[in-house]
């Protein structure tokens, strides 16, 4: 039977119970019940006990004080008797922590206390319920911390790093409780990319010559030219990196460098050295960014107008053309554009930049990037590779289901049926792009002319019954996928879009739009760069405007026109807004009433709209 239990019938037969002698006696009146207490001298735990039928005594530790009660340990208050074996100890704290970066370069020591010494209880009087307290006894160390203690620790982790022991003595004598750095990896030693001199513009350039005293303001368009034998570019190569160790011997490699490859084509001459040099005069270009392309353009000049008379323009360089581009034409270059007169009804893709030097009235022009996307020669071949492609797939079919039944039959055979029953349409779609190809305004670069070649088989009477290997088809299909991809790498980075003034037109442009004079009116313009009207009466009024960079404008909106929005990535100015809708990114205000000196921009996630309501040059 439990002690407790035990002692509190012994005070319950000592109440109650009574000899046979007294049994007549009177009744006592009993005395009032005492509770019993807890004290503590010395560092020792007394209990009182309880008299008359009074409460057992209640004893309570709080951290770092941890309590014990015949060896189970207790969190909450309890209730103790003489006989309970009451233990108690203090949790120590470390006295250090060693911490570890999250790459593990780097050890880190935070001295929290340089001693622990013996804890002692402190003395209370006797009370019914006692909360233990202690105090350190500060004349009994009982644990140091010494330098042999951190260097053990370090080595038992398995740290091979060399360790400032400097800074670890200096911690010791003068603590500031401070992470501190004691031992570091070595860093690997970062390479450096790939990279290329160019020793010519990458971008056209606009400004004013004086000839013979008088400023030439016609001709302030200059385009980066090159002569034959000029040093193009230079490839400077990777330099790559040195591993480093962490704290643990362990090789950390560097950042990978990146590297890229030098191609030329037209008349350009890579050498051993990574030079590149011209071979012939004419505008340079550097495409493309894992191979870096170099080209020297010669340009296609066209004297009057593109009309039905010149037929559409597909020209791999620059064109460049003396007067309008009429109704329902298409110049398509693998290069830039440069129109002296104006653009009607006409689409214009370039893979460079564009510049019309009149007007661009309900007409397409597309740059860079979407010059390509908008080719016809491009759409030509991604038209052709994907049924061909289907072709290759229910010739593959057919030979195994064939090699299953042990039958046998020859490649052109299976080919020639399929043509004629399933896939006739490739042969049409074939003729289109030779056609195409040959209506190029001067002779094609060789892979450009191999397509006769490489297509004959579909286009020679019985030229399917040539084919002795499905390898023949596949190398086809690489072909018309490498073309794809060469006409892709003809786009230029950055290639802007220029014009005098648009009307009811649409314009996309990988660099930025450049409205010289008048400005827009209905007219949809999207920019990977900046928008920028440069006259001062430019008015820009019904549409859609969208740059990924900034939008600078003079009169924006207003004489019924329609609806205006401008959307831009960074920030949009404007001289004076009528009405309309600005955006940054996706916060967005209407403008219903007449604002001066515009300026919209983003701070802490939120639409700024700086404004007057006044046009103070007035």
């Amino acid at each position: 039977m439990p002690k407790r239990i035990t002692k509190e019938l012994k005070r319950l037969i000592q109440r109650f119970s009574s000899s046979p002698n007294t049994q007549e006696e009177e009744p006592q009146v009993s005395s009032r019940p005492q509770n019993g207490s807890v004290q503590i001298q010395g560092g020792v735990i007394e209990i009182l006990e309880p008299s008359d039928g009074g409460e057992d005594p209640i004893i309570e530790a709080k951290e770092p004080i941890q309590l014990f009660i015949n060896g189970i340990q207790v969190s909450r208050p309890v209730r103790i008797i003489s006989e309970d074996r009451i233990e108690w100890k203090v949790k120590i704290s470390p006295l250090y922590t060693i911490d570890l970066s999250e790459d593990q370069m780097k050890a880190y020591l935070r001295v929290h206390q340089l001693h622990h010494y013996e804890w002692r209880l402190s003395d209370q009087p006797a009370q019914h319920h006692l909360i233990l307290h202690v105090e350190a006894n500060l004349g009994r160390v009982v644990d140091s911390l010494t330098m042999e203690v951190i260097l053990s620790q370090l080595e038992q982790m398995g740290i091979q790093s060399q360790v400032d022991k400097l800074a670890i003595q200096g911690e010791l004598e003068h603590p500031t409780f401070e992470k501190i750095l004691i031992a570091r990896g070595v860093e690997p030693i970062s390479g450096t990319d790939a990279n290329v001199e160019v020793y010519f513009s990458l971008e056209e350039q606009s400004y004013l010559e004086e000839i013979n005293g008088k400023v030439n303001y016609r001709e302030h368009h200059h385009i980066p030219m090159v002569q034959e034998g000029e040093l193009m570019a230079r490839k400077i190569p990777k330099k790559d990196g040195l591993s480093g160790r962490n704290l643990f011997g362990k090789a950390v490699s560097p950042k990978p460098v990146k590297d890229f490859m030098l191609a030329t084509r037209g008349h350009v001459e890579l050498r051993e050295n990574g030079e590149v040099y011209a071979l012939k005069p004419g505008r340079p270009r550097m495409m493309g960014d894992a191979v870096r392309f170099f080209d020297v353009c010669t340009s296609y000049i066209v004297q009057g107008n593109v009309d039905m008379n010149t037929g559409n323009i597909l020209f791999i360089g620059d064109v460049v053309i003396y007067g309008d581009v009429m109704d329902g034409m298409t110049v398509e270059a693998m290069g830039r554009v440069i129109v002296h007169g104006n653009a009607y009804h006409a689409t214009i893709a370039a893979t460079g930049g564009i510049q019309v030097q009149g007007n661009a009235v309900s007409s397409r022009l597309y740059s860079g990037l979407y010059g390509v996307d908008y080719s016809q020669l491009y759409m030509e071949l991604k038209k052709v590779s994907e049924p061909f492609a289907s072709l290759l797939e229910a010739i593959q079919m057919i030979r195994n289901h064939l090699h299953e039944n042990k039958q046998a039959v020859t490649i052109s055979r299976v080919v020639q049926t399929l043509v004629d029953h399933k896939y006739m349409h490739l042969i049409p779609m074939f003729q289109r792009l030779i056609s195409l190809v040959h209506t190029m305004k001067s002779p094609a670069e060789n892979e450009f002319l191999e397509l006769n070649q490489r297509l004959e088989l579909f286009l020679k009477p019985h030229g399917i019954s040539t084919i002795r290997s499905i390898d023949e088809l596949y190398a086809i299909q690489e072909f018309l996928a490498e073309m794809r991809n060469r006409v892709r790498q003809y786009q230029e980075k950055k290639a802007t879009i220029e014009v005098r003034q648009c009307h009811h037109s649409s314009l996309k442009a990988t660099g930025d739009i450049r409205i010289k004079q008048e400005g827009m009116i209905q007219s949809d313009l999207f920019t990977e760069g900046n928008v920028v009207f440069y006259d001062q009466n430019s008015v820009c009024r019904g549409g859609v405007i969208i740059a990924e960079g900034s939008i600078s404008a003079m009169t924006v909106g207003g004489e019924g026109n329609g609806q205006i929005q401008l959307t831009a990535g960074h920030r949009i100015l404007a001289e004076k807004m009528t009405e309309g809708r600005i955006c940054i990114g996706r916060s967005c205000r209407d403008i219903t009433s007449p604002l001066f000196q515009l300026k919209a921009y983003v701070r802490n996630d939120e639409l700024v709209v700086d404004y007057t309501v006044e046009d103070q040059k007035e």
